[in-house]
């Protein structure tokens, strides 16, 4: 897997969200560092050490979905879906 499509995530507003600007930020990194040679373990450790800013009473994306998004671009990062 060259790269991941660009994710939709849900805005949360009255509950608890990841900071819009610093995911989006993230997956643009992402996005370049898994169009280059996988697997690449530095950039899957680096997802897997990654935190935001959580959100409340203002727009956030919904935290599961950023999580799963970052379980398959872990996966990828490693070397494939299989991988761990």
């Amino acid at each position: 897997m060259s790269s991941l499509p660009v994710p939709a995530f849900t805005v949360t507003r009255l509950r608890e969200g990841y900071d819009m600007s610093e995911v989006d930020e993230f997956v643009d990194e992402l996005q370049r560092g898994l169009s280059a040679r996988l697997p690449d373990p530095t950039l899957a450790d680096r997802i897997l050490k990654v935190r935001f800013t959580p959100t409340r009473l203002r727009r956030g994306y919904d935290m599961s979905q950023v999580d799963d998004f970052l379980d398959v671009a872990r996966a990828a990062a490693a070397g494939g879906p299989g991988a761990s």
